[in-house]
Order: C-alpha cells, then sequence, then structure tokens
C-alpha cells in the first residue's frame, strides 16, 4: 500500500510540471558543417541549340503558388543590422516588395505568419496582396522566439489554403534565436527550440510538399541550423549579414520559386545496402551533371556543406541527372549509373533525387581507404586484414529499464518496482556497428528472449558480411528504448560469434525515434486508463509501445516511469 501510496504522490505533479521537465531536456541537433552559401548553383541552364527541331526545344512555363511568408517579430529582431534598419524594420521593407512581385502573377496566392514568444496566422492564404500588406507593415518586434509555434502556423495555413497542382512554398525570415517550443510556450534550450522546429519543418514538406526557403538575417545568425532546415526540404538558405541586401534576396526567392528545381543528397552507402539509413554521412563538395533532353552540353552542380544539392530554375522539360564518378567509389543509389531521368511539368520541384555511394578498398595490397570531404579519397597503410564471407554474430545481454533486475534512469540498481514477469518474452533488438572515425559499417536486427533467472533479455544478432575484423563502436537498441552506445571499444572477430559488454536501455520511446519527448508523452497519454478506460489508444501495437514495464496495463506506474526516464532525452 505504501508503494501504491508513492506512486500516487508522482502521478498528482501537474502538468505544468510535466511540460517545465521535457522543455529543460536538451535535444540533439545533428551538427553540420558551417557554411553560409552553396557552394555552387547556376542561375540557368543553357537552352536547346538553334538547330534542335521543335519537338525538342522545351518551354519555360512559370509556376503558380500557394507562399506563406514567415516573419520574426522578436526582441532579437530589433537590433541593427544595416545602415539605419533594425531586422525587422527591413524584414518588412523587404517582403512588400516580395508580396509586389508575387502580385505580379495573378494566379498566385499568398499569406504571412509572424512570430515572438507565440505565432500568429496574419492573414490565410489569399488573393488580396494590399491585404497581405497591411498586415505586414502592421508588425512591431518583441518577445521571445518560438519558430516551431511559426512553421506549424504556416502548415496548418497551406494545408488549409493550398489547391491542386500547385507548388506550396515558405519563405521564413529570421535570425534563428529560437528559444521557446509549442507544447508548453515555456522557454527551452536552443537546441531543443531547434529540432522541434526541424520536425515542423519535415511534417510540412511531407504532408504537402511544402518548400523552406529560410532568410538568416544579422551576422550571428545560426547558419548550421537554418540551412539544415532548408535543404532538407528541397529548398535554399540565404545568408543576410544586413538588412541592405535583403530585397535583393526576395528577388531571388520569387525567380527561383516560378520556375522547376530538383533537389537531394548525396551519402556513403556505409552498410552497402542501397538505401540511405540514419547515422550515414553525406558527402558535400561532390559534383553533379545535369542534361536537358535536345542540348548537347551539361551543367555541372556541387553538394553544399550539408551533402545536399538544389538546382534551380528549370524550365518544363526532360532532364536527366547523373554524379561525377570519384575515385574508389561505386555508386550503389540508384542503380542505373546513368543516374535519374526526369520530366518537370508546371515548374514543379522534385525533392526525392539521392546518390548512394560505397568506398572501394583495395585490400589486396593490404591497404584501407579512408575518404574526405569533397575530394578523391587518401590512402593510408593499415593492418586490417580483408573482410570474411561468414556471417558475424554478436551476442548480447539488456536490461530493460522497469523490467527484470534493473531500475530505471534515476535508481539504476533499485529493482524493487520493476516487473519480474513480463507480457513480452521476446522483443526485436538491432546492433549497429561503427568504426573509429564514427561511420557506420554494418549493421544487423535478430530476436532477444527474457531470462527470468537473471532478470535481462539475451540473444545473437546477426550482422551482414562484408566487414574486416578489428576494433569497433558498437550501439544496441530495442522496440521502444532509446539506442545506447556499448561501453569501450570491442574487437569483432568477422565471420565469428561475439559476445559484447551487457548494456541497459532506456525506455520511453513509445515511437521509436530514439528520442524521448512530447509526442512520446501525447502517445502515453491516449493510451492511460487507470480509473476509466482509455479512448485513444489506437492500436494494439500503441498500448504494447507506451506499457513500459510491459505488465499489461497502461497507468500510473508506466506514468511514474516515463517521469523519470526523461533525464536522457535522445539515444546515442
Amino acid at each position: 500500500m505504501k508503494r501504491f501510496k508513492d506512486r500516487r504522490k508522482v502521478v498528482s505533479l501537474t502538468l505544468v510540471g510535466i511540460a517545465y521537465a521535457l522543455i529543460i531536456i536538451p535535444l540533439v541537433v545533428s551538427n553540420v558543417q558551417k557554411q553560409q552559401e552553396l557552394r555552387s548553383h547556376a542561375a540557368t541552364l543553357s537552352p536547346a541549340p538553334a538547330s534542335a527541331s521543335a519537338s525538342t526545344q522545351q518551354a519555360c512555363g512559370v509556376a503558380i503558388t500557394n507562399t506563406m511568408l514567415i516573419l520574426d517579430r522578436s526582441t532579437t529582431m530589433s537590433a541593427t543590422v544595416g545602415y539605419s534598419a533594425s531586422k525587422v524594420s527591413g524584414a518588412i521593407e523587404a517582403a512588400n516588395k516580395f508580396v509586389d512581385l508575387t502580385a505580379q502573377n495573378v494566379q498566385n496566392e499568398i499569406g504571412l505568419v509572424s512570430f515572438a514568444t507565440s505565432a500568429t496566422t496574419d492573414s490565410p492564404i489569399t488573393s488580396d496582396f494590399s491585404s497581405v500588406k497591411s498586415k505586414i507593415n502592421a508588425i512591431t518586434g518583441s518577445g521571445e522566439s518560438c519558430l516551431q509555434c511559426a512553421i506549424n502556423q504556416a502548415n496548418q495555413a497551406i494545408a488549409s489554403g493550398k489547391r491542386d497542382g500547385k507548388k506550396n512554398v515558405v519563405v521564413l525570415l529570421t535570425d534563428g534565436k529560437a528559444n521557446y517550443v509549442q507544447e508548453s510556450y515555456k522557454q527551452a534550450t536552443e537546441a531543443q527550440a531547434q529540432q522541434m522546429a526541424m520536425a515542423a519543418a519535415q511534417n510540412g514538406h511531407n504532408e504537402n510538399g511544402t518548400i523552406f526557403f529560410v532568410i538568416g538575417v544579422g551576422d550571428d545568425a545560426n547558419t548550421t541550423f537554418l540551412q539544415q532546415l532548408a535543404t532538407s526540404t528541397g529548398g535554399q538558405y540565404y545568408a543576410a549579414p544586413t538588412t541592405d541586401n535583403l530585397s535583393s534576396i526576395y528577388s531571388q526567392i520569387s525567380q527561383i520559386i516560378a520556375k522547376g528545381s530538383v533537389s537531394g543528397f548525396l551519402f556513403n552507402d556505409a552498410n552497402h545496402n542501397s538505401q540511405y539509413d540514419q547515422g550515414e554521412s553525406k558527402l558535400p563538395g561532390w559534383s553533379l551533371q545535369l542534361t536537358q533532353q535536345g542540348s548537347y552540353s551539361s551543367q555541372t552542380f556541387t553538394t553544399d556543406a550539408t551533402g545536399h544539392f538544389m538546382i534551380p530554375n528549370l524550365c518544363n522539360g526532360t532532364y536527366t541527372l547523373k554524379e561525377v564518378p570519384q575515385s574508389d567509389w561505386t555508386q550503389t543509389v540508384p542503380a542505373d549509373p546513368n543516374g535519374y531521368a526526369f520530366t518537370v511539368t508546371g515548374c514543379n520541384a522534385l525533392t526525392d533525387k539521392i546518390f548512394g555511394n560505397i568506398h572501394s578498398s583495395p585490400s589486396s595490397y593490404g591497404y584501407q581507404t579512408t575518404p574526405t570531404q569533397g575530394t578523391i579519397p587518401t590512402v593510408v597503410a593499415t593492418a586490417t586484414p580483408a573482410p570474411t564471407s561468414g556471417a558475424t554474430t554478436m551476442n548480447i545481454t539488456v536490461s530493460l529499464d522497469g523490467i527484470g533486475n534493473r531500475g530505471d534512469n534515476t535508481n539504476p540498481n533499485d529493482s524493487s518496482l520493476s516487473n519480474k514477469n513480463p507480457q513480452r518474452k521476446s522483443l526485436n533488438a538491432s546492433i549497429q556497428i561503427y568504426d573509429l572515425s564514427n561511420e557506420l559499417v554494418a549493421k544487423g536486427e535478430g530476436t532477444i528472449t527474457y531470462n527470468s533467472a537473471k532478470g535481462t533479455y539475451q540473444g545473437p544478432l546477426t550482422i551482414q558480411s562484408g566487414f574486416p575484423s578489428g576494433q569497433y563502436i558498437i550501439k544496441i537498441t530495442a522496440d521502444n528504448h532509446l539506442r545506447k552506445r556499448v561501453d569501450g571499444v570491442q574487437s569483432i572477430t568477422a565471420g565469428q560469434a561475439n559476445t559484447i559488454k551487457p548494456v541497459s536501455l532506456v525506455t520511453g520511446d513509445d515511437n521509436n525515434d530514439n528520442t524521448i519527448n512530447i509526442l512520446d508523452y501525447n502517445l502515453l497519454l491516449n493510451c492511460y486508463s487507470d480509473i476509466n478506460a482509455a479512448t485513444k489508444c489506437s492500436s494494439t501495437t500503441v498500448k504494447y509501445s507506451t506499457d513500459m514495464n510491459d505488465d499489461g496495463s497502461v497507468n500510473q506506474v508506466d506514468y511514474n516511469l516515463f517521469l523519470r526516464e526523461l533525464a536522457t532525452q535522445p539515444g546515442e
């Protein structure tokens, strides 16, 4: 009875307290190289030569767009970064000119979101351009910065006002000083606020094909984050150290969104599976060639610091896009070595062209190649043996928080409240193998089984063949648990069974995105059934994922366990 009362005391934490706990936990934003502009983008493609037949001449149409402007009106935007204008006043002036440019095509529509501590949809998507300009002119700056709020508002406006067959675009101007999140309207770390904003942009892109063009105003704008936000949606980032060149940037954007474009990225297919997997590195500084049907010449473009590319200003027509081969690398994606053939119609934007490559190692000479970013790989002498052809297995022992002999994140050695008889005796688990340069070289999956005598899960995981024996970094995860690095460096013998050091895993990752945050909390609440039955638990799978101690019920025990797990927020 005392334990139950203690649990109920913890449950009585207010929602305000929960929200506060959720935002003080640092989030990890991927660290990409800083670079303010794409290395190379041609302004236009050369037209087909005059001798080409009429059938090969390509029409250069103009896209009809649904565009949402997002303007930052937080306190930091009041600083002066031009000859005389503050960031916000310079943004207002330039945004008005952008509306005028958009209005030149009467079929275009535009809306406005402004944000500080919260965001407002000042104007839905409309063809009343004068009304939008009046809303822009009414903006004043004050407050904190909830960029996630603004992107969510823009996403909703596009979802409500979009038109079939029209291009959906967001043009965001900010100094990148995000420090609030929408779930609680509480101050957060910059890393957390940025991650939530990035997720919101991805949602908009996935649901409506929205492309984000981002302007970072001021010399202290967070270029790395803002560039990643833009390029991950097929858009482009512009650095504006002062307000004096904002009008020029808006003009460039208006021209780009009126034409077709193609974008994507290049990556190191480290595990040779011909698809991009989380953790595999992108390839900056690689060249691609674009050829228009009917043209006798190609144009060359280069991936930026994040490994992405965006080729703008494409007329309607058919094109071929291929990468320029690099020494000691072999293309795995796409399967066709000639790259992609695609057609631009209605000046649409294609955002899914990715290229994968594996690095060839001349093992017969006793060497291993080490790639350098954007250059032909160099060769470094090594004693690493050639890969073996047999399967490699990893025997793992995993302790799961809240189950068996494991406590939880707060009290790892106190298992008095842990469930000793879990409902699911077997769970899916996965393992990732990294070299000492932190490059993913292999991975595997399998089933681990509960050992009631030891209170842990155990089992062998099989790794695909093709990587050599040596020293590696190992990371392990299981369903609804954060990924964890095994302590130290592991010696792995290829083609044999290897025993890996035991590892403990944090629970609470209800949606399996390797992060514990508000999304997991919402799933837990939807399935929570203490006194009343759950009304929003969408499936048996969701119930399993939120039943963190696996006792068959989603109740106050799981709620309390979730709170104690929050201190470890992202997986390793």
